[in-house]
């Protein structure tokens, strides 16, 4: 009970942090929108991210993800000359659909995920740790912003099992590394095609300057539905640096969110934080196949993150370090889930 009270305590005050917001954030936009156009480059730029638990020194439940991305910032336009025409014709249906004074960003990466269990010794299966997992998958995201207002969709479409390569991965890095190999990937779950589609809103509803730096807060919420996960999450996200208002794009909402590339920042610095709440109705990572029987474990609905790094740019290049904390997301759990995250990113 104590925990289902603090998972709705914290939803009623970042929803709180929202619910301001939305009052707020047509007044803000007409604005500022005109300094946003006057300063946007357009630019394009690639990308790659890392993530693994070796940051903590441990290698455990989720344990590598790797991620290209590449893409086109700053926009003026969601169209067939920008897009694809299918993403162009399902994007005039949706809440990004072309407005005045809003620029837009397009990104797509490639990646890779895994996951081991707690127990990497045993060979047979512990109905009470995490599945063996491989994922590897594709995602396009669009973006449509100012600095105050941020909404985006994201589509993720590829296959989990031993089609993803996860155990070949893994074991190629152990080689390397001169550490020892898991034991039971054979216990892995089946192939199967996944896919999700998400979509999140978040606001820009506090800021202050403070002598060169300034330091502000951003609220928001989002959600996706699909067989790879489904939820609805609401986050808070305070930052102190330089140049917020022109990198506000880029600022995390969720502290963690798998395949949501990067986009590069203008030149400047800062350091960040970040609260996230979340109700996940269906994770395949846990979970396990959707259409037929494969190892699993009993999922936590309500879950929590938090996050905090840092980006600065040097010339052409933008780098973000981030360490990510997960409350436990089954209910057998008995390590806490935590990685760390590097993204470098070169523009043009």
């Amino acid at each position: 009970m104590k925990k289902k009270s603090l998972c709705c305590l914290l939803m009623l005050c970042l929803l709180s942090n929202v619910v301001f917001a939305t009052i707020t954030d047509e007044v803000q936009s007409k604005q500022t929108v005109k300094s946003v156009l006057i300063k946007a480059p357009h630019l394009k730029y690639f990308g790659l991210t890392l993530e693994n638990d070796l940051f903590f020194r441990d290698d455990a439940l989720y344990t590598h993800g790797t991620f290209i991305f590449w893409g086109y910032h700053d926009i003026k336009t969601l169209d067939d000359t920008t897009l694809p025409a299918w993403m162009s014709f399902l994007t005039q249906y949706t809440q990004l659909k072309n407005k005045p004074n809003k620029l837009h960003d397009i990104s797509y990466n490639i990646g890779q995920i895994i996951q081991t269990p707690v127990d990497l010794k045993s060979a047979e299966i512990n109905k009470d740790d995490a599945p063996y997992v491989g994922l590897i998958g594709w995602n396009a995201r669009l973006q449509s912003f100012d600095n105050v207002i941020d909404d985006q969709i994201g589509l993720t479409i590829g296959a989990v099992g031993p089609i993803a390569g996860g155990e070949f991965s893994q074991s190629l890095v152990h080689k390397l590394t001169d550490s020892k190999d898991p034991n039971g990937w054979d216990n892995q779950i089946g192939n199967e095609l996944i896919v999700r589609l998400d979509t999140l809103r978040k606001w820009r509803f506090y800021d202050k300057s403070f002598h060169y730096t300034q330091i502000d807060f951003i609220t928001g919420g989002g959600g996706g539905v699909g067989n790879l996960k489904s939820d609805i999450s609401v986050g808070l996200t305070a930052r102190w640096g330089t140049s917020l208002e022109s990198s506000y794009d880029i600022a995390p909402l969720f502290a963690a969110q798998q395949f949501n590339s990067l986009s590069p920042s203008p030149l400047g610095w800062y350091i960040f934080t970040n609260i996230t709440g979340s109700y996940v109705f269906n994770d395949i990572f846990f979970n396990g196949n959707t259409f037929k029987d494969s190892h699993s474990v009993d999922l936590i609905n309500e879950q929590f993150s938090l996050s905090y790094g840092v980006m600065f740019n040097i010339h052409h290049l933008n780098i973000i370090y981030t360490d990510v904390l997960l409350s436990d997301q089954y209910k057998t759990q008995e390590e806490m889930s935590r990685f760390g995250a590097i993204s470098i990113s070169y523009k043009f």
